[in-house]
């Protein structure tokens, strides 16, 4: 049984390295699922898997600073390895009445994960340095995550049907970031030994939704009409310490801390209205949203802001054949940034900079469109796909404090845009016969982006 609607909830992902940039890799994983029938209106169906991995990763990087006569140059080396383990058990049912006109579905998951993220940086000794530069930062997490859902369908006419949800999820994570860096006595103004940073942090986070929607259908109509309401929210508690080998311990300052507390309301009502005439199927859908929300951050003034989000979208579809068929797509977004966007799951992220939370209440805006055209044959098992995309969006960062052995620099709030064009192809065909079943895939793919601050 799918999951009933898309997760709101932030997954806590580690950092991860990018697969096609790393070597020594290995990762695997074990499933055991299996269906209870219970009678014939009651299936349940109990999944569990686990695995872990590990990557590991080489970069030498130089960068050359023009800002004298003789160009600084810096040389730097990064061994990077990175292990996980995740554990996964979910429980779904599916129940219908004897007259079928009332079904409840329901989905449980609990997902455990634990990573450790370890590097080793050395810079070479410049030019009237005695000594080189080397940070070995160690970064562990243990985020836990629970979710459930419950779908309740009535029928309440040959061609129409009521359906109420009920979404809530909760998680928890424990970090923890303990780094070795020598600039460190010079960048908190502390004593040359005093060159370990520790930073801990825990953070919870969970969201509740319940809404009902309402379906019918009429000749070449079909209305949808949906109401509900959205509640997030979230707290975060850091500290940041500097010490040494001895044992000594000093608190960075209140301006290195994110205790961060979130709360925001989202009541909203949908309709959709999808005609189908012919060749052609279209759909014109608008959301109305009230965004409320509360932020207090530790040193920061708190945030409260109501402001509503009207979200317009659409999609024509033409049938060429049965085999053929071409799509346009567009959509508008004013939607409030994730959790992850509030926090950073560090203080530090690494060794060198550290984030703090949001300094104003903001939505991020979005226009995605569309353009596909599919054929498939399902006689054959061929089918094939090509099409463009665009996109315009607008994210909002917070305050960000850069540490730099050579720069120390911070830059407030800021508004990044982002824009994007790009297309794809791919092609699929399955060839079956008495002895062979193969399947051969072709895929192409090309996206422009292009980010611009206002700094």
């Amino acid at each position: 049984m799918p999951r009933l609607g898309n997760k709101q909830a932030a997954l806590f992902d580690d950092i991860g390295l990018p697969s096609g940039f790393t070597q020594k890799n290995s990762e695997g994983v074990a499933y055991l699922g299996h269906v209870v029938p219970v009678n014939d209106r009651l299936k349940i169906k109990i999944s569990a898997w686990g695995g872990g991995g590990q990557k590991a990763q080489q970069t030498v990087q130089k960068t050359i600073y023009f800002t004298h006569d003789t160009p600084l140059e810096i040389n730097e080396n990064d061994h990077h390895r990175q292990q996980n383990t995740v554990g996964h058990l979910q429980i779904e049912s599916e129940y219908y009445s004897k007259s079928t006109r009332n079904g409840w579905r329901s989905f449980i998951m609990a997902n455990q994960h634990r990573f450790q993220d370890s590097r080793a940086v050395l810079r070479p000794a410049l030019e009237g340095n005695a000594t080189p530069i080397v940070a070995k930062p160690n970064q562990l997490g243990d985020p836990l995550e629970l979710f459930s859902a419950l779908e309740y369908t009535r029928k309440t006419g040959e061609s129409s049907l009521l359906q109420i949800v009920s979404k809530t999820g909760i998680g928890w994570l424990n970090t923890e970031m303990r780094a070795e860096f020598s600039p460190y006595s010079q960048v908190f103004d502390l004593p040359q030994n005093f060159r370990i940073l520790r930073n801990k942090g825990k953070h919870q986070t969970g969201y509740s939704h319940l809404s009902g929607r309402w379906l019918t259908k009429k000749g070449i109509k079909n209305l949808e009409l949906e109401s509900g309401m959205l509640y997030q929210w979230g707290h975060s508690d850091t500290d940041a310490l500097l010490g040494n080998n001895d044992g000594n311990w000093r608190i960075a300052g209140i301006e290195y801390q994110n205790n961060l507390y979130l709360q925001q309301y989202s009541p909203f009502l949908r309709a959709a209205l999808l005609l189908q005439h012919a060749r052609w199927t279209g759909k014109v859908q608008l959301r109305q949203n009230l965004h409320s929300i509360l932020i207090r951050n530790i040193g920061q003034s708190n945030i409260k802001a109501n402001q509503w989000a009207t979200e317009p979208s659409a999609f024509v579809q033409y049938r060429f054949t049965e085999k053929l068929n071409g799509m346009v797509r567009y959509n508008y977004g004013r939607q409030l940034p994730a959790w992850a966007d509030y926090y950073t799951g560090f203080v530090f992220t690494d060794y060198l900079s550290a984030v703090k939370g949001i300094h104003q209440f903001a939505l991020n805006e979005s226009h995605n469109g569309t353009f596909n055209i599919f054929y498939d044959d399902k006689m054959r098992f061929f089918r094939w796909n090509i099409g463009a995309n665009w996109r315009e969006s607008d994210h909002n960062m917070g305050g960000v404090y850069q540490l730099h052995p050579y720069l120390i620099q911070q830059a407030g709030y800021r508004s990044v845009a982002i824009s994007g064009q790009g297309g794809n192809v791919a092609m699929s065909h399955f060839i079956a016969s008495a002895s062979v079943n193969l399947e051969i895939q072709y895929a192409f793919a090309q996206s422009n982006v292009e980010n611009s601050v206002n700094n």
